[in-house]
């Protein structure tokens, strides 16, 4: 299904109650879109194209609660309810303007480069020109202009409707890297060129491949040890100006802030992003808590900021 919106598109979540029969209902129709589950108490989670269906646990009552998030989520919650009236919220998108070009295209750009906590995770994404209007629908640009609360909420979306490939790697991988030599541009370099590859032996009408602007492109080719694509190009500010980077950069940042959850999670709490005197007051008592040994596997060792913290031990 193609979203066709003309000027104004709308973002909407909205909730219903069910009985049991209903729900499962609700779940035969949803069954080839089934997701993991990503809440304590979400029981059943679908993705279609433009949907997002949540099913929640309730012990309590006959009833339970049923979300749908995306620009179909008053079609179904009326399909599921014939008694559904309003749209509980809605949030007003504009169309995405101001990108350069408009044809078949793949690009990529990376997140957590800049953070000494957490991984670095490297996104490439297809987009063809039939592609634009969803682009617009879902407001897409560069991640560092939206606001993450709503890049969570059309992340899954998004991730299951573009093709793309993401690279995550670890604190532990990354600093072996470090530690064999390698700096962070020709990590960047090499992981991007992969991504590339993978997204250009599939889409083989791609017009350009884009790669948000880190090095010159004479160093790119030097980082670069395996095959290179035919028709690349390097751009500042790359995200602003081709739909493919800026799409790669919001599900780069969904990943991302995926991760870091994964990662509080583990350690019951919140990890600060970027690589200010903030983080390094929180890496002090990190340190106390859980040791230097293991704060060698969620950081950046090639930081100042470890440095810092390293340099009287």
């Amino acid at each position: 299904m193609r979203l066709n919106y003309a000027k104004i598109i709308s973002m909407n979540t909205t909730s219903i109650k069910l009985n049991k029969e209903q729900i499962n209902q609700l779940i035969a129709f949803f069954d080839n879109y089934k997701v993991p589950v990503d809440g304590e108490y979400v029981s059943f989670k679908a993705v279609d194209e433009n949907t997002i269906v949540r099913v929640y646990i309730n012990t309590h009552h006959d009833y339970q609660k049923v979300t749908f998030s995306g620009p179909s989520a008053l079609k179904f919650a009326k399909k599921f309810d014939v008694n559904y009236q309003h749209i509980t919220k809605t949030v007003v998108k504009e169309p995405a303007s101001g990108f350069l070009t408009f044809d078949s295209q793949i690009g990529s750009d990376e997140v957590g480069f800049g953070d000494f906590f957490g991984p670095i995770v490297v996104t490439s994404a297809y987009v063809s020109k039939s592609d634009m209007n969803s682009i617009s629908t879902f407001k897409i640009d560069d991640s560092k202009k939206m606001n993450d609360k709503y890049i969570m909420e059309i992340g899954p979306l998004i991730e299951h409707k573009y093709d793309h490939v993401s690279f995550v790697i670890n604190n532990d991988k990354l600093n072996e890297l470090f530690a064999k030599g390698y700096n962070l541009n020709k990590i960047k370099a090499m992981l991007h060129n992969r991504a590339l590859r993978i997204l250009a032996t599939r889409h083989s009408d791609y017009k350009t491949a884009y790669i948000d602007q880190f090095c010159s492109l004479k160093s790119y080719l030097e980082y670069i040890e395996e095959p290179i694509i035919d028709k690349v190009v390097l751009r500042t500010k790359a995200e602003s100006l081709f739909p493919s980077v800026a799409l790669a950069s919001v599900i780069a940042r969904y990943t991302f802030l995926k991760e870091m959850a994964k990662l509080g999670t583990i350690y019951h709490t919140t990890f600060p992003l970027g690589a200010s005197t903030k983080v390094d007051d929180f890496a002090k008592d990190f340190i106390q808590k859980h040791g230097l040994q293991t704060m060698s596997h969620v950081c950046k060792t090639k930081f100042r900021n470890w440095k810092d913290l390293t340099k009287n031990n």
